[in-house]
């Protein structure tokens, strides 16, 4: 199966051949002699090419077959306790240092999402921020206007991602709730949305 998150079951599988033992070697030392191995909660380090044989009765082993395994790092969930920074029609326009736990949330990287305060109970998002690093600190240049919203402000969320299309969690409600709900942002690319992730601190 895969490719899967970090935490995530590996599942391994060989095709079924009566009389047989089966020997598995692949990274980070693995070995196993089941047909089907499984890795429970695989980490980044058991990605690569697996490699089975097929030894029967009398000795006779079959050449290696190899599959290719992906795990991929999870982008992890924004604190629960982090309020949805606002901008107001007072501070609009200026540049913005946004901070972020990068050290206990680590990402392989990070977009900012914002919207405006209007949307703000249904998590409406107006735009975004990509590629803002992952030294937990980014200067935004130019902070969008809020003054036609009835609301006249802004607010914005760091969220992790995995590089690619998958974006972490957008941290949680006071209720505990997962904020957007299962809703991908859409920014920056994102087309799914991954919430298991934790931080090492809330």
């Amino acid at each position: 199966n895969g490719p899967i998150y970090a935490g995530q079951t590996l599942n391994l599988t060989a095709s079924t051949i009566s009389g047989v033992t089966y020997s598995w070697t692949g990274p980070n030392g693995f070995t196993s002699s089941l047909q089907n191995p499984s890795i429970a909660n695989a980490t980044v380090a058991a990605s690569g090419t697996y490699s089975v044989t097929a030894t029967d009765a009398g000795g006779c082993t079959s050449p290696a077959g190899t599959t290719v395994a992906t795990v991929m790092a999870v982008p992890l969930r924004v604190p629960y306790t982090v309020t949805p920074t606002k901008i107001t029609t007072s501070n609009h326009g200026a540049d913005t240092t946004v901070t972020w736990d990068a050290a206990n949330c680590g990402s392989p990287s990070y977009h900012l999402i914002y919207g405006y305060g209007s949307g703000l109970n249904s998590w409406a998002l107006a735009g975004g921020r990509c590629s803002i690093g992952t030294s937990g600190t980014y200067d935004w240049a130019g902070t969008p206007d809020p003054s036609s919203d009835g609301s006249r402000f802004l607010w914005y969320i760091v969220a992790g991602n995995d590089g690619n299309t998958t974006e972490g969690s957008w941290g949680l409600t006071s209720a505990g709730a997962e904020r957007g709900g299962t809703n991908v942002s859409g920014q920056c690319g994102m087309t799914a949305k991954y919430t298991a992730g934790t931080c090492g601190t809330n």
